[in-house]
Order: C-alpha cells, then structure tokens, then sequence
C-alpha cells in the first residue's frame, strides 16, 4: 500500500511543451527539464552537419516504445526501421519528449541535441524517419553527458536552436535553383555540376575532425550549406583545374567581428600553378553570414583572388 505522504510527494506526468503565442513574451518550455540544468551554460555556437539518430535513454522507454509499437495500427506501405520510429513518436509525443538524439558525424555520435523548443517538432521528426537524410544542426554546445543521459553515450549536449533535414538530391536541386544564371552564362553541364558538387560536400563534411564547433569547421559547414559561389569555381574549373585543398584562416585586425577566411587552392592539370581563390565567413553569433566587401550587406556569389599578406590581416 502507498504510503500518503510518498504518494504526495511523487511527481506527476511532464507535459509536452506548447510553443509561445508569438510576441508574448514568454519563453518555451524546456523539452527535456532533467537536462535543463546541464545545458543552461553553453561553452560555445555550433553548427554541425551529420545523421541524426533516436536512441532510447533507458531500458524502461525501449519497453514502453515496444508496447506502443504494438498498439499502432500498421500502414499499408512498407515501412523500414527509422519511418516505424518517427510514426511512433509522432502518435505518442510523451515519448518522443523522452527519447535521445543523437548526431552522428562520420558515423560516430558527436552530440546528444537536444532540441530548444517544440517548434522543432516536425524537423526533428523528419530527420530521424529518412536513412538518407542529412540533419545541420545549429545552436550551443554544452557539457559532457552523463553515462546514464543516453544508455552509455558519450558526447557532448548540444541545444538545437535549428534543425535543418534534408536529403542529397534536395540539397543539390536547391543549390543549382541558385546558380542557374551562372552556370547558364558559363556554360557549364547539369551533369558535370551533379558530380562536383556532392563531391565537394562529402569532402568537407566527411572529415571525422568537422564536429562543427570549432571557427574553422562552423565557417566551412555554413558555406557547403548557404554559399553557391564554392561549388561555381569548383565547376568551372572541371576539366583544366584540380581541387588540391581548403584552408581556412582567422583574419585578424577587422573589429570586434570574427571573420574566417575559406581558401580554396586549385592546381593547374597541365603546369601544376596553383590558384588560390577565398572568401571571408562572419562567426561572430550563432548564425554565420557571408562578409561582404568594405561593410556591404550584400553576399558576394563568386570567391576573391587570395594573397598572403599580414598588413590585411591574413596571416
């Protein structure tokens, strides 16, 4: 028998978190309120591209999942693992308050994302139900997760802020809707730029180092998202240049801002020249930008001539 003062003192049922009316002023409620006090310090911005995974946190979630799973009604398609995860969670929001996802980098979890707010809802869901999705994930980086935060993973929490799903084919049909104009007036073939550019965002994603919470690797990770002008040089250059490698450098004495400068070198097939082409990343907040010339708000599409040269900054 329970006793009355235990039965008092027992916690009652976490609800699912409802967004704010917009322009009330009132903060969204934490979805996850036992990690709450582990990330309210964040130690640094993140944006981070990879896989994004739903682990069970616990023994007794798996078995509650399980019978959940059995209960729902099957659909006539076929479904594979991850689509049968995603419709559970989407039918039992307690559930999918309560599960770990993790992000995998190069097929190793990098972080346990924790998203901000409901809003994230659907992107969440929508990244976790595709194998061949890829999930950029923006936001703060917090401390080391206890064994027990996600059945023994070890990685840091990271606070979602933005979650962005998408597949190859999506990434690539958007990022050509972009350059048209200039693969039109330079001639270049659909097919030509469907092999250069994937190849170009495998590279630097793929590296087991791109956790995407460093300068460098946050500044690389936005432009493979949000700057067509690294994937137009890469292109032309098809056939005459090889891509040899990226660089990336701070440039110092430009203000309080922190600027990241991506240096592409390409090699001449026939002499072996080298040809060294840049353009500067702010990641200064959260959200990086494109850094135009002299204060211009405006995002230059195609990169600069680089040179090195302390006097600018570019050591």
């Amino acid at each position: 028998m329970t006793d009355k003062n235990e039965a008092e003192r027992a916690p009652s049922p976490e609800p699912m978190p409802v967004p704010p009316l917009e322009g009330s002023g009132v903060a969204p409620v934490h979805p996850c309120s036992q990690c709450a006090p582990m990330t309210s310090t964040p130690l640094g911005h993140l944006y981070a591209i990879g896989k994004l995974e739903a682990r069970f946190p616990s023994l007794g979630i798996e078995r509650e999942f399980q019978q959940r799973l059995a209960s729902t009604a099957q659909t006539e398609h076929a479904e594979n693992k991850r689509q049968v995860v995603r419709r559970v969670l989407e039918n039992y929001p307690y559930l999918a308050l309560r599960m770990c996802y993790v992000l995998m980098v190069s097929g190793y979890p990098a972080y346990i994302v924790k998203p901000a707010g409901s809003y994230l809802r659907e992107s969440l869901f929508t990244a976790i139900g595709e194998k061949d999705h890829w999930c950029s994930v923006i936001g703060s980086v917090g401390p080391m997760a206890t064994p027990d935060t996600c059945q023994g993973v070890l990685a840091p929490i990271a606070v979602a802020d933005q979650i962005y799903a998408f597949s190859t084919e999506e990434w690539l049909a958007s990022l050509k809707k972009r350059l048209k104009k200039a693969l039109d007036s330079h001639k270049i073939e659909g097919k030509t730029f469907d092999t250069t550019a994937p190849d170009l965002f495998e590279r630097v994603i793929g590296s087991t180092e791109n956790l995407g919470a460093t300068d460098a690797h946050r500044a690389l990770n936005y432009a493979v998202m949000q700057h067509p002008g690294i994937f137009l040089a890469a292109a032309q250059r098809i056939g005459r240049q090889t891509l040899d490698r990226i660089e990336t450098r701070l440039i110092r004495g430009l203000g309080p801002r922190r600027i990241v400068a991506i240096v592409l070198t390409f090699l001449d097939i026939s002499t072996g020249v080298p040809e060294r082409l840049f353009c500067r990343i702010d990641i200064t907040e959260e959200w990086p930008f494109v850094a135009g010339e002299g204060g211009s708000t405006q995002s230059p599409l195609g990169l600069m001539p680089f040179v090195e040269n302390e006097l600018f900054g570019l050591a």
